[in-house]
């Protein structure tokens, strides 16, 4: 029994030129080499805007303060239940005393302003203030 070898075609292979190393040229669906950005143009840095993150922050709890004050969750306790409640008593107590004030200068203000326009306007802007507080 005798057996048939193929001969081997060298006819793809190249030898000449940057094509010799197989591993290092690029495949047949690279996408060509992008051209580099500049520098300056890509380490441009983003403004953090710290100052207004923190305004929106004490905005959003002195709103929540005054919601707990107007609504009634914390309650302001006279001296006598002061000295008899307990530590979340106080600290209540205290929460909704810092709401009262902020009221007295921002809330009642506002709602006292739109008093002036009749019963209907003082509704109304006390229903606004209520559900951009809440």
């Amino acid at each position: 029994m005798s057996m048939m070898v193929n001969p081997v075609s060298m006819s793809n292979v190249r030898f000449t030129g940057e094509a010799t190393n197989v591993l290092e040229r690029p495949g047949a669906f690279a996408k060509p080499a992008a051209e580099q950005v500049a520098p300056e143009v890509a380490a441009k840095p983003k403004k953090k805007r710290t100052a207004l993150k923190v305004l929106a922050g004490l905005v959003v709890a002195a709103a929540a303060l005054v919601t707990l004050h107007k609504t009634n969750v914390l309650k302001v306790l006279d001296d006598v239940a002061l000295k008899d409640a307990g530590f979340m008593k106080k600290v209540g107590h205290y929460v909704s005393k810092a709401g009262e004030f902020i009221a007295k200068y921002t809330y009642d203000p506002v709602v006292k302003f739109f008093s002036k326009f009749g019963k209907k306007g003082a509704e109304a802007a006390g229903e606004a203030a209520e559900s951009i507080l809440a």
